[in-house]
């Protein structure tokens, strides 16, 4: 980031996306069928790359893929326009997101050097959005592991929500611990060791309800085999337990 621009680092990221993609055709000695779909860009699939994971052309990952049409079920379904910010918005999400004219779209992100954001991105931190107009649905997907203070970050969520109004929040999770963090870990090397990730600040563990519901969410688990068939779940590349 502190060498190259931010243009010719898409470029060689789609490049090392789209080779990937070249192999798994050749593997496949050219025959390969395009039975999978990504639901984010509409693109037809030999596979997706990275594990079975990532989608060639729009970088969706699973979790995206299964959102985005349970946000279109929701929205679609409401009578009046929904309101939603999307915060750190993922962008294989955003195009889908814009073109649902059923949604009043804001995107917010805190902007860091050597980044790029859209122009109509809001420049803000979900730990202080001060006077952010009410919103009927948020979308928060692996944020909340890097914020310094997740509770003032889930209070100013749910403070910033109309009654009735519903966050969708993901984060990385383990269900056979509690929640881990220790403020003394600053090293990004020694982050990586505790968190999983460099920029990561904490593990979220099987009581991360309680730590929701004590700002006055009222919470519910949902997994993407909830939700979508087993067809589907194969058809998408989901992960059926996510």
């Amino acid at each position: 980031k502190d060498i190259l621009p931010y243009p010719v680092r898409a470029a060689i990221g789609k490049a090392d996306k789209m080779s990937r993609y070249a192999a798994l055709w050749l593997r496949s000695g050219g025959r390969g069928k395009k039975n999978f779909q990504c639901n984010a860009c509409g693109s037809s699939l030999y596979d997706f790359i990275c594990g079975g994971k990532l989608c060639p052309f729009c970088i969706s990952f699973p979790r995206h893929r299964a959102l985005l049409p349970l946000i279109d079920n929701w929205t679609s379904s409401s009578d009046q326009p929904t309101s939603l910010l999307h915060v750190a918005p993922d962008a294989c999400m955003r195009p889908r997101l814009l073109a649902n004219r059923s949604i009043k779209y804001k995107s917010l992100d805190r902007f860091t050097p050597g980044h790029y954001y859209p122009p109509d991105t809001i420049h803000g931190d979900i730990e202080e959005l001060g006077d952010f107009q009410l919103q009927d649905l948020v979308v928060i997907l692996h944020v909340l592991e890097h914020v310094n203070d997740d509770y003032k970050a889930l209070s100013e969520i749910f403070r910033i929500l109309k009654p009735g109004g519903c966050a969708i929040l993901a984060f990385p999770y383990r269900d056979n611990k509690l929640t881990y963090e220790d403020p003394s870990i600053t090293e990004p090397s020694g982050r990586a060791v505790a968190f999983g990730q460099w920029d990561h600040l904490r593990w979220y563990g099987r009581d991360v309800i309680d730590r929701i519901s004590s700002v006055g969410f009222q919470t519910r688990k949902i997994t993407t085999d909830e939700i979508w068939s087993p067809d589907e779940i194969i058809k998408w590349g989901l992960i059926p337990n996510e």
